[in-house]
């Protein structure tokens, strides 16, 4: 749980930085961007939330 909320993490901060950039650009590319950004903003969450959160208990 927590290597695969690592990648989450790292591919979502990548993925909002792509998007940062992308946003400043024409319709199409910006519209994109827009798009990366909020996929990265939920994919950071995400690992976040699997870094941190406590693991299920087994039965």
């Amino acid at each position: 749980m927590r290597i695969s909320g690592i990648i989450a993490l790292v591919v979502g901060i990548a993925a909002v930085l792509g998007g940062y950039f992308l946003t400043g650009n024409n319709d199409v590319a910006g519209m994109l961007g827009g798009i990366l950004m909020g996929v990265g903003g939920a994919t950071t969450i995400g690992g976040l939330i699997a870094i941190v959160a406590p693991r299920p208990r087994m039965q």
